[in-house]
């Protein structure tokens, strides 16, 4: 399986190109989503706009479907995309319970944009057989948050198939590469949280400097004036 920042960026961009009314988040996750898909070989489809085994309800805007090469072939992932800033982790949560027993599926990938989510949310993290991420559809930089959600999604489907066919795997192997993935997925964000804040001061210290800067310049100016004016007195004096 190949899988590359550049490629999910160019596809992003061809997103943006193809979209009407500007960027929408979900279609933009459904891109990145189909091209991770694509290339270990799963299916995965839009469903945003189709009616699910609820009558009348929509619940769901991706449906994952484990390929055939895959331990679980035919295991099912829902994902959720929303870019709301009226919706906490509760809701999410709720909100995926539901798309999976609307789209008949053991796993559920709940993806928050990082433009609107709350300070509740974590940047990966794990409720049962639900994974909560949170992805900047306009940067490059969090794809890596997106793509550990996608794989542990896919472990959680792995495992919920091979329950399901009484398969032996090593649960606690895989349990313990979960967390981990969570841990170093949470230590990428403080280090990203304190270059931001590093930038950020840097661009204060610059602002300030260009202010005393101009200060100087200003100063500089008045006392080559009345330096000037000193010596034109002396001159028409003398």
């Amino acid at each position: 399986m190949t899988w590359s920042l550049a490629a999910l960026q160019a596809r992003r961009q061809e997103s943006l190109r193809s979209t009407r009314h500007g960027f929408e988040f979900e279609n933009a996750l459904y891109t990145c989503l189909a091209e991770l898909g694509q290339a270990a070989g799963d299916v995965v489809e839009h469903t945003a706009g189709s009616t699910g085994l609820i009558r009348g309800c929509k619940v769901g805007d991706v449906v994952l479907t484990l390929g055939p090469e895959h331990a679980a072939a035919g295991a099912r992932i829902v994902i959720e995309a929303k870019e709301d800033a009226s919706y906490r982790l509760a809701d999410g949560l709720a909100e995926i319970e539901q798309a999976r027993k609307n789209r008949d599926a053991c796993v559920g990938l709940f993806v928050f944009s990082a433009r609107t989510c709350g300070t509740d949310v974590a940047s990966l993290a794990r409720y049962g057989n639900d994974v909560i991420a949170v992805w900047d559809a306009e940067d490059p930089a969090s794809d890596v948050v997106l793509k550990a959600a996608w794989s542990l999604a896919r472990a959680l489907g792995a495992k919920a198939g091979a329950d399901r066919k009484e398969l032996k795997m090593d649960l606690e192997r895989m349990q313990k590469a979960m967390r981990e993935v969570e841990r170093q997925v949470q230590g990428m964000e403080d280090i990203r949280k304190h270059a931001q804040s590093i930038r950020s001061c840097a661009d204060k210290i610059e602002d300030k400097a260009r202010v005393i800067s101009d200060n100087i310049s200003r100063s500089t100016n008045i006392l080559e004036e009345e330096t000037q004016a000193i010596k034109a007195q002396a001159v028409s004096g003398a």
